[in-house]
């Protein structure tokens, strides 16, 4: 059972990395690695903080998703609710990340609740800059809870009371190095540095790059109003994670953007992640974005190969 827990706590980490995400890169293949640019909602490196047009913003960000064609819905939930201030050269955060794991009868889940406190800062000169991120918080449990319609996620997720903390003392740093030039942007990010154990974190020189990632990111990011041609914006990037092992995983995406006016626009985005290993057998990423002024609604869905899709909704505020 111990063993059970900790894998499904180890499932809910990375389910919840995903749902924080920002829409866009959630859509794009999960890129993220030299992602720059205004109104993020999170960020891969955290030295991209340095180039965000962003003064003193706050997000607000929940999205929901589940699996289609698998069970009656809902049947493997999940939902993030996360909130960021952004500001010069930092971003301060916290989220809650709810997931849940189908038990064999597909009538009960094992639910998994985690809360995450997130820090990010960087500093530049010019075209180049550095940053550090320091990510930790705790997960709960709850085990054969009944799921018998949509309504009842939301309930035990936020309202009902969890059963033990599976791990209350883990943290994560990441470290990031990027470089612009004109439209384009490259990264390098160490992600997960610190050694997760079942107790806790530790430094360990083996892990300090075994998480290292690289990318590269195109913008044609320029606004005018003569001509409709020039309200279409695009932008396409590729990152390599975790290229030093055996285990590297290829995402790529491309966002196609339609300013209507400077505040609302109308975007079409799609991507593929895989591992190199198995590059046929990834996952297919795609989406659609509507913002008015400082709202942004995103319909996004991934296919992964021989399995049921995903679908995810997900709202943004921004003040």
């Amino acid at each position: 059972m111990k063993k059970i827990a900790l894998l499904a706590a180890v499932l809910i980490l990375a389910a919840g990395t995903l749902c924080a995400i920002d829409p866009r890169l959630s859509a794009m293949g999960g890129i993220g690695i030299a992602v720059r640019g205004a109104d993020m909602q999170s960020y891969h490196n955290p030295a991209a903080v340095f180039f965000d047009d962003n003064r003193m913003t706050f997000s607000f960000h929940v999205d929901v998703e589940d699996t289609l064609g698998e069970g009656p819905i809902p049947y493997v939930p999940s939902s993030a609710i996360d909130i960021n201030f952004i500001a010069d050269m930092l971003t301060l955060g916290i989220e809650v990340d709810c997931f849940a794991l189908p038990r064999t009868d597909n009538s009960n889940v094992n639910l998994f609740q985690e809360t995450i406190l997130s820090f990010n800062f960087s500093a530049g000169i010019g075209s180049f800059s550095a940053g550090i991120g320091i990510r930790g918080g705790s997960v709960q449990q709850r085990l054969d809870v009944k799921m018998d319609s949509v309504w009842d996620f939301p309930v035990q997720a936020y309202l009902s009371p969890f059963d033990r903390v599976v791990n209350s003392e883990y943290i994560q740093v990441s470290a990031g190095l990027m470089a612009v030039a004109g439209e384009f942007s490259m990264g390098i990010l160490m992600s997960d540095i610190l050694e997760r154990t079942d107790s806790g974190t530790r430094f360990n020189f083996r892990t300090l790059f075994s998480h290292t990632g690289f990318g590269i990111y195109y913008s044609r990011s320029q606004y005018s109003s003569r001509g409709i041609m020039n309200n279409f914006i695009y932008s396409i990037g590729v990152d390599l994670d975790s290229a030093f092992t055996d285990d590297r995983v290829l995402n790529a995406g491309a966002e196609l953007q339609f300013r209507m006016v400077r505040d609302s626009s109308i975007s079409a985005r799609a991507g593929y992640s895989a591992p190199l290993s198995y590059f046929g057998n990834g996952t297919i990423t795609a989406g659609l974005g509507v913002m008015f002024r400082r709202i942004e609604l995103a319909l996004n869905a991934d296919f992964p190969k021989d399995e049921n899709p995903r679908a995810k909704v997900m709202l943004t505020v921004l003040f």
